[in-house]
């Protein structure tokens, strides 16, 4: 029991880990994109 916990532990940490890279990553190239559109609008 305590070695199946463990091993359902480690693989949602480690989807978690990604998955926060993944939202990361994502907001990060809206954000420039955003920027980008700001300062071709506003120069």
């Amino acid at each position: 029991m305590s070695s199946t916990w463990t091993v359902a532990s480690m693989i949602i940490e480690t989807w978690a880990e990604y998955a926060k890279r993944e939202v990361e990553h994502y907001y990060e190239v809206r954000r420039e994109k955003y920027e980008v559109a700001s300062n071709k609008n506003n120069p």
